[in-house]
């Protein structure tokens, strides 16, 4: 009879116990992803401010390199205009990818909320098998000191 009961316990024990132990893992691979997902997105956005501004600062040299090549008299005041003209598109796509770095930095400072959120989940459920294993474990020690005394009250 002891032995059965013990059995059937630590058996039952074993079943909650997968079945948290499962939990945390979907619960830590899916914090792991999002993770990773955010920290992907904000490095293409990086990526593309840094070539977005490569490319404008080429296309910049390539007009005055144009300008150069096709020998025609520029005055002092076209030059102008023309830088003038190229560092408001240059500003204009600072601007722009500016925005999307602030957007993704958002982005980011929401999935990190999300991830203590969920490393909280888990901080609690591991809290509870813990719990759980104690219980279990108290259940057992009475279980065995308890036992011998009814036994022997039975027997009597």
């Amino acid at each position: 009879m002891s032995n059965s009961l013990s059995s059937q316990l630590f058996y039952l024990f074993c079943i909650v116990h997968t079945y948290i132990s499962e939990f945390e893992l979907t619960v830590v691979a899916a914090t792991v992803s999002v993770f990773v997902a955010a920290l992907l997105t904000s490095i293409v956005a990086m990526l593309a401010v840094i070539f977005a501004m490569l490319a404008v600062s080429f296309s910049v040299l390539a007009l005055r390199f144009v300008m150069l090549a096709s020998r025609v008299v520029v005055t002092a005041e076209v030059f102008v205009e023309v830088v003038v003209l190229a560092v408001v598109v240059v500003l204009a796509v600072v601007v722009v990818l500016a925005v999307v770095v602030v957007v993704a930095m958002a982005v980011m400072a929401v999935v990190v909320v999300l991830v203590g959120i969920v490393a909280a989940v888990v901080v609690v459920v591991v809290v509870a098998e813990v719990v759980l294993l104690l219980c279990f474990l108290l259940l057992l020690a009475l279980f065995v000191l308890i036992f011998p005394g009814i036994v022997s009250a039975l027997r009597g």
